[in-house]
């Protein structure tokens, strides 16, 4: 544990005696970097020193998690966060853009992350993100609309008022550039 008592690093029982599993933490006490024995030694489908990373919106939900190559230990990586948010302390979200993810990637610590580098993108309040450019490479917006089943008692009507709701998520398919979108309607 840290000096603010929270889980830095974690031994699963069955794990070899050297096995971690790390954490770093932000100011808010949201977890930015996970760390896996698989990631940091590596194997046949995973490269060595890797992390997790998460990014959140102003609401501190998860928006974003990828894959981040670093060296780095545990207490360096912790150490460059709260350097970070020390000389940039306005920067604890991301925000809402027109682009294939449908948020900023340079404003939480990590900054500027690549898109390829992405695993999961995840989206709340409402639906506009369908309309983003390049969200669903794959197919077309009319894939995604709400149809209403016969036969299931459900209104017939699609509720868009959603505020603070998930309301869609894209997952990459490891190793490849494809994503498989999701959109969550509400009656």
């Amino acid at each position: 544990y840290d000096d603010e008592q929270r889980m830095i690093a974690k031994r699963i029982p069955g794990w070899e005696p050297n096995y971690w599993a790390y954490t770093v933490y932000d100011k808010w006490n949201r977890v930015v970097f996970t760390q896996t024995p698989a990631q940091k030694q590596g194997n046949s489908w995973v490269a060595g020193n890797q992390w997790t990373f998460n990014k959140y919106d102003r609401f501190n939900r998860l928006i974003m998690s990828g894959l981040y190559t670093s060296a780095s230990t545990q207490s360096a990586l912790q150490s460059d966060v709260n350097n970070y948010y020390t000389t940039n302390p306005s920067n604890r979200f991301e925000t809402e853009l027109n682009n294939s993810t449908g948020y900023s990637q340079n404003v939480c610590y990590p900054v500027n992350v690549a898109e390829s580098t992405l695993i999961s993108v995840n989206y709340y309040d409402n639906y506009s993100f369908q309309t983003y450019s390049g969200w669903d490479a794959e197919g077309t917006a009319a894939d995604y609309n709400f149809v209403n089943l016969s036969g299931f008692p459900q209104s017939a009507e699609l509720l868009t008022s959603v505020k603070g709701q998930p309301t869609g998520s894209k997952s990459r398919v490891l190793g490849t550039n494809t994503w498989l979108n999701s959109i969550i309607h509400y009656d």
